[in-house]
């Protein structure tokens, strides 16, 4: 009997943590310090980016059909926004960096790609769901936050306004 408890509970909260488009939950973890492996295995640090330039934190998964959904979107937005001095780190939660880098490769995602640890998960306040998209200003200040695929127009808001926050901090 406490078996099938601990069984069902557990299934719960893997559910829960899957919920794709999730809705609400408290927002936190702006510029949070983290260590994560990029697809290849090589460790790398949050402060590499992270208070050197704006950066948008991207969790998403191959796996999830809304992450899939607003890629072209991304691709774009990044094709548009890099050379403007603002970088994406795309952090894949709960996927196999050898999907990763097949699909990323496939749909030019030419962004780092990072593999999201259940720390960081946390420490950004994501478990919710993904996708989940953030972004911090050259300090590493949240400036702004998309929970679930947005479209174009709405995720370039979030880009123009890292772009505004530049401007006037100079």
């Amino acid at each position: 009997m406490l078996k099938r408890l601990l069984l069902s509970f557990s299934l719960l909260v893997l559910a829960a943590a899957l919920v794709s488009c999730g809705s609400g939950g408290k927002q936190t973890g702006t510029g949070q310090y983290f260590e994560v492996f990029d697809i290849t295995g090589k460790s790398h640090r949050s402060d590499e980016w992270i208070g050197k330039q704006p950066v948008v934190l991207n969790f998403w998964g191959t796996w999830c059909g809304p992450c899939r959904k607003e890629v072209p979107d991304l691709v774009k937005l990044y094709n548009e926004y890099a050379p403007k001095g603002i970088e994406i780190l795309g952090l894949a939660v709960r996927d196999r960096p050898d999907k990763v880098d097949s699909f990323s490769k496939q749909y030019g995602m030419r962004w780092v790609m990072l593999m999201a640890s259940r720390d960081i998960i946390i420490r950004y306040g994501v478990a919710s769901g993904i996708p989940q998209t953030i972004f911090l200003d050259k300090n590493g200040r949240e400036v702004k936050r998309f929970i679930g695929a947005r479209p174009y127009e709405t995720l370039k808001t979030g880009f123009e306004a890292l772009l505004k926050d530049q401007a006037e901090s100079r």
